[in-house]
């Protein structure tokens, strides 16, 4: 039997889900006010790669409108996505901007005409993967791509590099030589449990349980106790 609905029907419905599920950790944007998302991804200045100082304040500027974009403003994305370029105009394949950027088309794709979403998808997926290739030890643009990757529709394919990264993060975590900052660990805690939780795997209690035991982050510890709470219900059997 011939399916119902072409594929490209398919893929764009599927791409919709984007408006609902692309970021399940936050909440919606309120009418008439201008919040910010908390970051998901801690940016320690200490691990800034070289010459930032020369694009910091811009970066920042477009990590706002990014996380205003998460919640659902549509100008944001836009003006995230001039900010990013901007950089990378003067300083081709910075890794930070070019993960955020590719997180930023992905945001475009949500809110994209349909026929146009799966452009702006594809470019989303070349400049998050590119940004992994150029650093792959970079845990920042690991976590952000994990992030942006277990969110997406299993469409589109991209569970298998969440798996990878969240693996490849974790794995850096449990070396006693890592230098990641404790904001940073309890990031990775809490999104590897949150995507474990997700498939309903088990693992997810005990990661979730060592996102809430690392100190800091602390606005990730309202829904890392939320997932925590779900994952003993389903999962501790003490």
């Amino acid at each position: 039997m011939k399916p119902l609905l072409p594929n490209w029907l398919c893929l764009g419905l599927s791409l919709i889900i984007f408006l609902s599920s692309h970021n399940l950790t936050l909440g919606e944007e309120k009418q008439g006010s201008e919040p910010s998302a908390p970051p998901q991804v801690p940016i320690d200045q200490r691990d800034l790669p070289q010459q930032s100082e020369k694009w910091w304040d811009t970066f920042l500027e477009g990590v706002l409108w990014h996380d205003k974009a998460v919640l659902g403003n549509e100008e944001a994305t836009d003006k995230a996505i001039i900010k990013f370029e901007e950089i990378l105009a003067e300083h081709q394949d910075t890794p930070w901007v070019l993960a955020y950027l590719g997180s930023t088309f992905t945001l475009k794709a949500r809110d994209a005409p349909l026929l146009r979403k799966r452009g702006w998808a594809n470019r989303g997926f070349e400049a998050l993967d590119k940004a992994v290739e150029k650093t792959p030890e970079d845990s920042v643009v690991r976590l952000i791509r994990a992030i942006n990757s277990y969110h997406l529709p299993r469409i589109l394919n991209r569970r298998e590099l969440a798996e990878t990264d969240f693996a490849h993060l974790l794995r850096k975590i449990e070396d006693p030589d890592h230098e990641l900052s404790n904001d940073l660990k309890r990031a990775i805690y809490f999104h590897a449990g949150a995507f474990a939780l997700h498939k309903r795997e088990s693992k997810s209690l005990a990661l979730l349980e060592k996102a809430l035991a690392t100190e800091g982050s602390p606005h990730l510890e309202e829904p890392i106790r939320q997932s925590l709470d779900i994952a003993r219900r389903r999962f501790d059997e003490s």
